[in-house]
C-alpha cells in the first residue's frame, strides 16, 4: 500500500460549513407618548402596579392599614382607586419636607 492510498483512506469527509444566521440589531423603539395614569377616573390594581415601587400584596396591605387611598367597590366584582386619590398620594409621597440638613449649624450635629 503505497502512502496515497493510507491518507485518503485515513481522512475525515470534508467538514460542512454551516453559515451563523445574520444578527439583526437590537433596536428600542422609544414610545412618544409615556403611560400615565390617568387623572381622573379609576384604575384597577394591575393598571396602577408600574407606577408604584411596591408588589401586589402591599398595595392592599397598605390600603386596609391606610398607608395607601382606600379602593372603591365599583360592583360585586371590580375594586378600583380614584386616580385623583392616586396622584394626591404620590404628591404627599414625595413633597420636601422642611427639615435642616445634617450640617446646619442649628441641627447641632444631629441626624436630619
Amino acid at each position: 500500500m503505497n502512502t496515497q492510498q493510507q491518507s485518503t483512506t485515513n481522512t475525515l469527509p470534508p467538514a460542512v460549513i454551516i453559515p451563523a444566521p445574520a444578527l439583526q440589531p437590537i433596536t428600542t423603539t422609544l414610545s412618544t407618548n409615556p403611560i400615565s395614569l390617568p387623572l381622573d377616573g379609576y384604575s384597577r390594581a394591575s393598571q396602577l402596579m408600574p407606577f408604584l415601587p411596591i408588589g401586589l400584596s402591599t398595595l392592599w396591605k397598605w390600603a386596609k392599614n391606610g398607608s395607601f387611598p382606600a379602593p372603591v367597590k365599583l360592583s360585586s366584582t371590580v375594586t378600583a382607586w380614584r386616580n385623583q386619590d392616586v396622584h394626591q398620594w404620590f404628591k404627599d409621597q414625595y413633597t420636601p419636607i422642611n427639615m435642616p440638613a445634617s450640617n446646619d449649624d442649628h441641627n447641632n450635629g444631629g441626624v436630619a
